[in-house]
């Protein structure tokens, strides 16, 4: 298994805390709506869309189930997508496509907040 802290100080030559991981990770949830619009300008629309629904879904706490959350975040994506297809005339978001990046992602986002927990202890 790799060791993200140890991989992320080795990139970057210097010692890194579970606060500077912290940090870190807010400005790759700030950049990442950019880079994706960069990346392909039609995303755009949904690009902060992933990131509002898991931040909204990480608010419910202890009220939503796992299930409720990644519900949530589902339908945020998919209504801009829908949006963002609507808007263009044509399919530039497949609905199924993007279901499975976003469980992609938020299965990402929930390992990295639980390594950050574990190396709080």
């Amino acid at each position: 298994m790799i060791n993200p802290f140890g991989f992320i100080s080795k990139l970057f030559k210097k010692d890194i805390t579970v606060q500077k991981l912290e940090q870190w990770l807010q400005v790759i949830q700030t950049i990442a709506p950019l880079v994706i619009s960069l990346v392909s300008p039609s995303l755009a629309p949904i690009a902060g869309s992933i990131t509002d629904g898991i931040q909204q879904a990480e608010a419910m706490g202890a009220a939503g189930t796992l299930t409720d959350k990644l519900s949530h975040v589902q339908k945020i994506a998919t209504d801009a997508a829908t949006v963002t297809n609507a808007a263009s005339g044509k399919q530039l978001i497949d609905p199924s496509l993007l279901i499975n990046a976003v469980n992609s992602v938020v299965s990402v986002v929930v390992s990295t907040a639980n390594l950050v927990a574990e190396a709080k202890k």
